[in-house]
């Protein structure tokens, strides 16, 4: 079935591109935190040391974003992944769809050459009839 190949391929694609984004995204977040902790985190003890609050709370402003962006790509992820499963699901029933379509037919070709033995060996019983009537007749 064309229209389920295509569909497959598409699937496939989908996946590997969801599947690649999601281990840059990890990726990222690992920079993130590393960040966090190597930069931001010495930073913020100094400015609490040095009693400098606009320059803690501009340094948590700073991670507050990090995190806002971070929160908003893992909704993305989830959304993404959740299409994906739909997408998946989909193309089970096609496929399953498919079988049945091909399963069915093929029963329905097996039931005609069935019945075309069955009527030939009718037909030639039927002759074998016809001639020992006739030979018996003579």
């Amino acid at each position: 079935d064309p229209e389920l190949s295509s569909a497959m391929q598409q699937t496939f694609l989908e996946a590997r591109d969801l599947f690649q984004h999601a281990a840059n995204l990890v990726l990222h977040y690992a920079q993130v935190a590393r960040q966090v902790s190597q930069t931001i985190l010495p930073d913020l003890q100094l400015a609490v040391e040095e009693q400098e609050p606009s320059l803690a709370v501009g340094l948590l402003g700073i991670v507050k974003t990090w995190v806002t962006d971070m929160q908003r790509e893992g909704d993305s992820i989830r959304s993404r992944y959740t299409r994906l499963q739909s997408s998946v699901a989909a193309l089970a029933q096609k496929a399953h769809s498919t079988k049945m379509d091909a399963d069915r037919k093929l029963a329905d070709m097996a039931q005609g050459a069935a019945r075309g033995t069955d009527a030939e060996s009718a037909a030639s019983a039927e002759v074998s009839f016809s001639i020992q009537s006739f030979t018996e007749a003579k």
